[in-house]
């Protein structure tokens, strides 16, 4: 969620020509992942399909999900949980990649805030600089209320396409949301984000403020202590007794709070990325043999997952209480 100037909706970068049209995908990195998602996804597609026109229908197939349906009934009381969604898609090398980019710059936090602004532009360019583009033209049109109507068309339009895990969209919803006063339905869509990327600086910050919006005081201290610490960069004393600038002094932050959350967040990202890992394998490529022990693994991955339960130690362990 975007509220406290993250500047990810002001951001003003070049568009990016759009490369995802079926006509221009020799180079487009992203549409690849998305064919090979599609085929992993779907190994029981029709043998009758020509090869000429494979791509088309890979682009076009039809899907039952609805994000803007799940958004309506949840408004008129009905039920929004994970079972709502579809099934994550496999676990591809470039999203794979993606993950550890994501770690590395999530361990660069302890060194100041510089790493912020390119988290936030990784994650908007996790589905490509088609939809990055996109993403930041909706921004841009949230400064007009009546734009609101569009933009949640879009968002919607593009969490249909691109799928419930880009979060991004998601996000920028939960903000709009807050700015036309739904703070219930806002809340919500903080909690997705959190349930995907715990450690989501942006919705970590926006739910405090919807809490607070909601008069839920519990809530938003809760919240408020699972937020990025700020960076102790204060200016110190040089040799001669006057101030030094802070940012040539003080190298890294001197706050155990800001290198504690950084360590919880790398080390959920690190679990995530095996949950992915291990779901893919079982899913997509079957059981192990009987013979491979799994006991050499288990002490490993118990650690990672009591680090991720760590991480949200201050609730009962979800998002989506």
């Amino acid at each position: 969620m975007i509220i406290e100037g993250d500047g990810d909706t002001s951001r003003n970068l070049t568009n990016a020509n759009d490369n995802d049209k079926i006509g221009d995908t020799s180079f487009d990195v992203e549409y690849a992942r998305r064919q090979l998602e599609n085929l992993l996804s779907n190994p029981d597609n029709e043998s009758e399909d020509s090869s000429d026109n494979f791509d088309i229908q890979i682009a076009t197939k039809p899907s039952s999900f609805s994000f803007s349906k799940i958004l309506s009934d949840y408004e008129s009381g009905g039920d929004f949980s994970l079972s709502s969604f579809p099934t994550p898609p496999p676990l591809s090398s470039i999203e794979r990649d993606r993950r550890l980019f994501e770690i590395q710059l999530l361990g660069c936090l302890t060194e100041g805030d510089d790493a912020v602004p390119e988290l936030w532009n990784h994650w908007y360019s996790e589905r490509g600089n088609t939809a990055k583009a996109r993403l930041e033209e909706i921004g841009r049109m949230f400064n007009d209320p009546k734009n609101w109507d569009e933009c949640e068309r879009k968002l919607t339009d593009l969490v249909d396409e691109y799928g419930v895990y880009f979060v991004e969209p998601i996000n920028l919803l939960a903000t709009l949301y807050f700015l036309q006063g739904k703070l219930v339905s806002s809340y919500k869509l903080c909690q997705i984000v959190l349930t995907f990327k715990p450690y989501h600086i942006g919705a970590l910050s926006g739910i405090v403020q919807v809490a607070l919006g909601l008069n839920d005081l519990t809530a938003s201290r809760r919240w408020a202590r699972k937020r990025l610490p700020e960076s102790s960069l204060d200016p110190v004393l040089g040799e001669g007794g006057a101030l030094e600038n802070r940012r040539e002094v003080v190298q890294q932050p001197n706050n155990p709070e800001r290198i504690e959350w950084v360590e919880k967040a790398v080390t959920a990202a690190k679990v995530l990325l095996v949950r992915a890992e291990r779901r893919t394998k079982d899913s997509f490529f079957g059981k192990p043999d009987a013979h491979y022990s799994i006991a050499n693994n288990n002490d490993s991955e118990i650690d990672v997952a009591d680090g991720f339960d760590c991480f949200d130690d201050e609730s009962d362990g979800s998002a989506w209480q």
